[in-house]
C-alpha cells in the first residue's frame, strides 16, 4: 500500500519539504541523497545495502540521518538510510509506522498516527 504527503523533514542542519512516500512494502526509511546533504550530515552505517521489495534490486547505503516530523500533528523521529539515486525524496518504511502506530487508508486516501 502507497500514500504520498508532503512532509517538513528537519535534521541537524536544517529542514526541507519533501514529497514522502509511505510505503508498507518498505521496511526502513530511506532518503535521496541529495535531501540528506540540504538537511543533515550523513553518518556512518554498517548496513552496506537495502533490498527493494521485489526481492532482487540491491541499493547501496551512503549512511543514514536521523530525522524529525510531525504526521497528522503528531511528531515523529526516526532515522533515514541514504540512497544515491532513489526515485522518491522520501520513503517512509514500516518500521517507523508500526511504531508510532501509523496505519494507511486508501480508499480515504488518509495517513492516522495512533499515538
Amino acid at each position: 500500500m502507497r500514500i504520498y504527503r508532503d512532509l517538513r523533514v528537519r535534521s541537524s542542519k536544517g529542514e526541507a519539504t519533501v514529497r514522502a512516500l509511505f510505503d508498507t512494502g518498505a521496511s526502513f526509511t530511506v532518503v535521496r541523497r541529495d535531501v540528506a546533504e540540504r538537511i543533515g550530515h550523513i553518518l556512518p552505517t554498517g548496513v552496506k545495502e537495502v533490498t527493494l521489495a521485489d526481492g532482487k534490486t540491491r541499493l547501496r547505503v551512503l549512511g543514514y540521518i536521523p530525522i524529525s516530523t510531525v504526521i497528522e500533528g503528531a511528531p515523529v523521529d526516526d532515522i533515514a538510510y541514504v540512497i544515491e539515486d532513489l526515485a522518491e525524496e522520501l520513503i517512509v518504511g514500516v518500521k517507523v509506522m508500526e511504531f508510532y502506530d501509523i496505519k494507511l487508508d486508501p480508499s480515504t486516501n488518509r495517513v492516522i498516527v495512533g499515538r
